[in-house]
């Protein structure tokens, strides 16, 4: 043969082409594998430029009275008046900012080319449209005076975010507690990508992309004994190994190409459907945030195919033995215990970051604990996939003891003679339990989380003044009092003891979930305490006439009365908070339910490419050992026990090693949770009860493919086999 290298890319062309139905077939599934990994990767590439672009647009934000002028912020020779309240409507967060120029120069900021004067509002897409639809006594009133600017996105962390710049006076501002500040800042306070979350980023899109790259694997192995004779024959005729190598990477690269512009295409064609699906925080997103940075970009669909060809070309070395080593098809080597030390070392690394926190050390050295929290659970990840081989040979090995039918025997010699192909056949949906449990320990159930931490009756809102003048409260108690659906209203003032406050047990009790006894320190029930309840350290007499610490607003008209009030307090008191036991569940649970339906929905998807593969691989078996099962059968084993065999080869290892894939994650959670100075629980019954629903619906997936058997094995078919 020739070793010319067009000589050769014509040779791998023209044997593709005729590689026939089942050739074509295999190369559509591995570009289908390849498309899906390449599409779903660019999807978690977008995760963080998402968040890091809203996370910009919203530094200014952070503006206190100490914000200082950043190298690259913006500033002007005067300052501005500033007032920030974060406030709500039937659930969603309003930010008011009421602004007024201090001179000529002041500073403006993002999405706005000007201050709004007194009288003028500069609101959000949203907040306008929402203006427009919602009485005015429960949202409109809170904005004294009329939208004339419209904030472009540059100000805002999302289309669907409600913000208003309020124009006021210099004096207005200063009144209601506002301060000056000589710049906006360009830096958040709040950082949403930190190192914990880039681990946990990391984590999951390993979890997700592993079963693809198992799947990828698995269609690649379509038909490999026929394809590897093939090769062998063109090694018989004088064909070299760079020869076959450049053979097999053309057929590969053809089909990672058209997979990577497949999932290049897909990619595009998801991601208005990721803006339009995915909130962060109860928001969505900008469509100019979900996209991957272009470097990253030609990296992804550069290295793809590169790294398709480089695997099809190692998976050659039983061809390159002799060009009659497929013939004789040599044992492989059982794999060691060593296996067992990858997932260990990083479970040891888990417990290294645990020990760092119980010591206090997390705080000094911040970024040497994050890099170990991130190797160590790469390493849990990667040791899974690496132990799962030697589990299979332990359960062969454990099968062959207790074996008392042929069919059991058969199963457990086949299991022990290539553990690897029973491991990538199930690998899948042994990755995809293991990153399901994981995420299932850290993630507490939203709706439990939300009734621990809501403390305030229902239909009670919190009103803490601030510290305003009397005389201004005492009007907004009377403007209170003759607000709709209002029933009555509690004060709280401020003990003569520091750390107290003057009023009755049973009062407070009657607004707050709390056990008390007077002068002694306020215990709440049910966990956190709502913010007026901060610092407070015991109860005295309900006879004080201190300061107004708080006022506690009961109405009977659901959150309409709520908003009312809200609307109410905002016009007499603009710095006011308020809070209410709505605010405090949706606060505590909206990112954790955004979390677990993301989880689930990408579980879902893990688990449909981790059948897929099961399948392709159970199709795979069957084509290979046609042969061998049509001679069994014509020897006299039963259809039946040849199912019951193919059954035991993978439902046995399966069941195994999910299991266990699932107790480590959850072990995995526990670390991870401990790591992070959280307490940990386990999850509850319906975790474990959709586990034994995956595994069912693995093992029907496996099921499917048993009437193959009888086709492909009918006695009339031997001589063909």
């Amino acid at each position: 043969m020739t070793g010319h290298p067009l000589a050769d890319l014509r040779l791998g062309l023209r044997l593709t082409a005729a590689a026939g139905r089942s050739g074509l077939a295999r190369l559509m599934l591995v570009t289908v594998g390849v498309g899906l990994g390449v599409c779903l990767l660019l999807l978690v590439l977008t995760a963080v430029p998402a968040l890091a672009a809203r996370q910009d647009r919203t530094a200014w934000q952070s503006t206190t009275a100490t914000t200082v002028t950043a190298p690259h912020g913006i500033a002007r020779a005067d300052g501005v008046w500033w007032l920030a309240n974060h406030d709500h409507y039937q659930g969603r967060d309003v930010l008011r900012v009421y602004l007024a120029a201090a001179g000529p120069a002041a500073p403006v900021p993002p999405g706005l080319t000007r201050l709004p004067e007194p009288g003028q509002i500069a609101a959000s897409p949203a907040l306008t449209r929402l203006l427009d639809a919602a009485p005015a006594d429960e949202l409109g009133a809170r904005l004294p005076g009329r939208v004339t600017t419209t904030i472009d996105p540059a100000g805002l962390a999302s289309p669907d975010e409600l913000v208003a710049f309020v124009g006021a006076t210099p004096e207005q501002v200063r009144a209601w507690g506002g301060v000056q500040v000589p710049a906006f800042a360009t830096h958040p306070a709040t950082i949403i990508i930190n190192g914990y979350a880039r681990i946990m980023l990391i984590v999951l899109a390993s979890g997700l992309l592993l079963p693809v790259v198992v799947f990828i694997g698995m269609v690649t192995r379509i038909d490999a004994a026929r394809r590897e004779q093939r090769l062998a024959a063109i090694r018989l005729v004088g064909g070299t190994n760079g020869q076959l190598a450049g053979i097999t990477g053309i057929e590969t690269g053809l089909a990672a190409v058209a997979g990577v512009l497949a999932g290049w295409v897909g990619y595009l064609a998801a991601r208005p459907i990721v803006v339009a699906l995915v909130t962060f925080d109860g928001l969505h997103f900008y469509p100019a945030d979900v996209a991957v940075p272009a470097g990253q970009l030609v990296a992804v669909l550069c290295a793809v195919p590169v790294a398709a060809v480089v695997a099809s070309a190692v998976a050659l070395r039983r061809v390159r033995v002799s060009p009659l080593g497929v013939t004789r098809g040599a044992t492989r080597r059982a794999p060691g215990r060593w296996r067992l030390a990858v997932p260990a070392a990083g479970f040891a690394g888990l417990v290294a970051v645990v020990a760092l926190r119980s010591a206090g050390g997390t705080t000094a050295n911040s970024g040497a604990v994050e890099a170990i929290s991130a190797v160590s659970l790469l390493l849990v990840l990667v040791g899974i996939a690496v132990a799962g081989v030697w589990a299979c040979i332990a359960v062969a090995r454990t099968l062959a003891r207790l074996a008392r039918r042929t069919p059991a025997l058969i199963a457990a010699r086949r299991l022990a003679a290539d553990p690897q192909a029973t491991y990538r056949a199930i690998a899948g949906v042994v990755l995809a339990t293991f990153v399901t449990g994981m995420f299932a320990g850290v993630t507490p159930d939203p709706d439990a989380k939300a009734l621990e931490n809501s403390q305030l009756r229902p239909g009670v809102v919190e009103l803490l003044p601030g510290g305003q003048p009397a005389g201004q409260i005492t009007q907004l108690v009377q403007r209170l009092g003759r607000t709709a659906g209002v029933r009555r209203i509690l004060t709280v003032r401020t003990g003569s003891r520091p750390g107290t406050i003057a009023v009755s047990c049973a009062d407070l009790a009657t607004a707050i979930s709390v056990s008390c006894a007077g002068g002694q320190p306020v215990r709440t029930t049910n966990g956190l305490p709502p913010r007026g309840l901060a610092g407070v350290s015991g109860l005295i007499a309900a006879k004080e006439t201190g300061p107004v610490h708080a006022l506690y607003v009961f109405t009977r008209d659901g959150t309409a009365g709520e908003d009312r009030i809200r609307t109410t307090t905002a016009t007499l008191l603009p710095a006011a908070q308020t809070d209410t036991r709505t605010d405090q569940v949706q606060l505590d649970t909206r990112q954790l339910r955004e979390l677990n339906t993301g989880l689930r929905t990408g579980t879902a998807f893990v688990m449909l490419v981790a059948a897929c593969s099961l399948t392709v691989a159970a199709l795979g078996a069957l084509i290979e050992r046609r042969r061998t099962f049509a001679l069994l059968r014509a020897a006299g084993m039963q259809l039946a026990e040849l199912r019951g065999m193919v059954l035991l080869e993978t439902v046995l290892p399966l069941a195994v090693t999910v299991v266990t894939s699932a107790l480590l994650g959850l072990a995995t959670a526990a670390a991870i949770s401990r790591a992070g100075g959280q307490p940990w629980q386990p999850p509850g019954l319906g975790y474990p009860l959709t586990t034994a629903g995956a595994l069912l619906a693995t093992i029907a997936v496996t099921a499917v493919t048993l009437p193959l058997i009888d086709i492909t094995t009918r006695p009339q078919q031997v001589h063909f086999a």
